[in-house]
């Protein structure tokens, strides 16, 4: 009798729920990006883009993803601005106001009627005309972000299908 044999076994390392839980932040993540800029194009909430393209993913801790931006816009866009907040940032609503194709460019006229009269207005006087609007009437809140969050996949039923499928994968027969 032999007082020796082989064995053949496959090393069985568990499940890597480290990734896995980092897989299904990340593509809830996505969807609360992906939603939120998609929320944005809809409601034409879109000058050249920057602002909708601003909404970026930032991974500052392993298991923590925040989505956001660092636009004035998108701060605007999510909560409002009330009445009476005073005027905008004159520069900044500047160059929103020249991005704009119905609006002056810098250094441009354009004509607007006032009381049944066609006046020629400067680019620095349709600045402080929109910034006086937005003073008066404020800008409503769309809560861009907080909807997309909220219309994104269930990340605690996220990380327990992607572990069912780990698990199922690993299943021994």
């Amino acid at each position: 009798m032999p007082d020796h044999f082989d064995v053949d076994a496959d090393v069985y390392d568990g499940l890597d729920i480290d990734r896995i839980t980092e897989d299904a932040l990340d593509a809830t993540a996505v969807d609360v990006q992906t939603n939120w800029q998609e929320a944005m194009s809809r409601a034409g909430y879109r000058n050249t883009g920057d602002t909708i393209n601003s909404i970026t993913i930032a991974k500052p801790e392993r298991f923590v993803r925040r989505i956001g931006s660092d636009r004035v816009a998108a701060l605007i866009g999510e909560l409002g601005r009330a009445p009476g907040a005073g005027h905008p940032p004159p520069d900044e609503l500047g160059d929103w106001v020249d991005e704009q194709a119905d609006l002056p460019s810098r250094g441009e006229t354009v004509e607007w009627e006032f009381d049944g009269e066609t006046q020629e207005v400067t680019f620095d006087q349709v600045v402080y005309l929109i910034g006086r609007a937005i003073n008066e009437s404020g800008l409503p809140a769309y809560h861009f972000g907080e909807n997309a969050a909220r219309d994104a996949r269930d990340l605690e039923a996220e990380i327990e299908r992607r572990l069912q499928a780990a698990v199922d994968e690993h299943a021994i027969d």
